[in-house]
């Protein structure tokens, strides 16, 4: 997306979650993707934890200098 070649090898297998862009990087996007048991444990409702798993994303995009809008940029980019 920026131009630089890369070879990714990814030995914990967490790099698939770039697939997972939420540009507007609010609790409903992520709502489909998080499971129901974790935000019980934790004491939240489904929304509450999607809600709460958004605003963690947001903080540590943040901490990158990353946005929606770049999140949103990347999954245009592998629309091609």
């Amino acid at each position: 997306m920026d131009g630089v070649p890369a070879i990714i090898i990814d030995p914990k297998g967490d790099l698939a979650n770039l697939l997972l862009t939420f540009p507007g990087l609010g609790g409903e996007g992520f709502c489909p993707w998080t499971n129901e048991e974790d935000g019980s444990r934790v004491g939240q409702t489904s929304d509450e934890f999607a809600a709460a798993q958004a605003a963690l994303w947001q903080r540590g995009l943040g901490e990158w200098g990353q946005d929606g809008s770049r999140l949103a940029a990347m999954r245009d980019f592998r629309r091609g």
